[in-house]
């Protein structure tokens, strides 16, 4: 069916499920010896461009550029496995994806339109980035088995790639190392959902000081500039902190703000990682400060990190 996808034949029979790819669609990487010499078989790019010039199915040429470094992480057959158990799902604005408490164990690769993040508790002020392409969600359900903490509307219409932890678990005993790529992937990738849990379960006993530092023209005097705050979780794909402000202060301004993390590894190496600011909570448990949640823009290999500063704008 794929192959009769790339030679422009027609459209698929089956629309929800997203049809497996041949052995030419996926990344050479274990199995390349495996390959006949000779055959130069196109490459992972040369395929998802085949597939936008036939035009009769962008969703699946759009997912392949998007999530190909997942792919490349996969054999032949893993990437088989995986990609026959997706399924393919369209949302209409407004539609809820997914509500928080729902228990369901869903992965959710957003290939297109902007999805609503929404987390309604008393006693918070709460603000969150929207999702998108290339974004994804739900590993957080996945790994911990805990229900949503947040819920997902689709703000327009919104196509997604969705795996099911049944279907991981069914493929467990011929793919025994997809669940380690898989997850690893998720936790470099995908960490808002994660970093939230400090709000349902606080707990202080691990976290770290470090010093903030707000950039910009501002007239205040530098020592004004400079503060405190407390580390409260960190991933490979980012952290959330605290950071003191006034109660009138506007949470909505800090999203999408980059941010500029000065970060010394395990080794001692130091290196100043970018990020963004994904989310921004005021709570009842820290009346005095806002939590900032961070996203790298390109995930650490480090887990043992420590951050020693954060440098960001000005807010007036």
């Amino acid at each position: 069916e794929f192959d009769s996808l790339l030679k422009g034949s027609g459209p698929l029979e089956q629309e929800e499920l997203t049809p497996p790819p041949t052995l030419a669609a996926v990344p050479q990487k274990e199995e390349s010896q495996a390959v006949t010499e000779g055959a130069n078989p196109p490459d992972f790019q040369e395929i998802i461009r085949d597939a936008e010039k036939n035009l009769s199915d962008p969703d699946s040429a759009i997912h392949f550029a998007l999530w190909a470094k997942l792919y490349q992480e996969m054999t032949t057959e893993e990437f088989t496995a995986f990609h026959t158990a997706l399924q393919r799902k369209t949302y209409q604005p407004e539609e809820l994806i997914i509500a928080r408490g729902d228990q369901q164990a869903l992965l959710f690769f957003f290939d297109s339109g902007t999805v609503n993040l929404v987390r309604n508790q008393n006693g918070e002020e709460v603000y969150l980035s929207t999702a998108g392409a290339g974004d994804l969600i739900g590993s957080d359900v996945f790994l911990s088995g805990d229900p949503w903490n947040l819920s997902l509307y689709a703000k327009e219409t919104v196509r997604a790639h969705i795996f099911d932890l049944e279907n991981l678990m069914a493929m467990r005993v011929d793919f025994p190392r997809l669940a380690d790529k898989i997850f690893t992937f998720c936790t470099a990738h995908d960490v808002l959902q994660t970093l939230l849990r400090v709000l349902d379960d606080p707990d202080t006993a691990g976290t770290e000081s470090t010093r903030l530092e707000r950039a910009g023209r501002s007239k205040k005097p530098a020592n004004a500039k400079v503060q405190q705050g407390l580390i409260l979780r960190k991933m490979q794909g980012g952290l959330c902190f605290t950071s003191p402000g006034k109660a009138t202060e506007k949470l909505g301004r800090f999203l999408g703000n980059r941010l500029l993390l000065r970060v010394r590894m395990s080794s001692g190496a130091t290196d100043n990682r970018p990020a963004a600011i994904v989310g921004a909570v005021r709570s009842a448990i820290r009346p005095g400060d806002s939590v900032l949640f961070v996203r790298f823009l390109h995930p650490l290999t480090d887990t043992q990190y420590s951050c020693e500063t954060i440098e960001f704008p000005e807010t007036e």
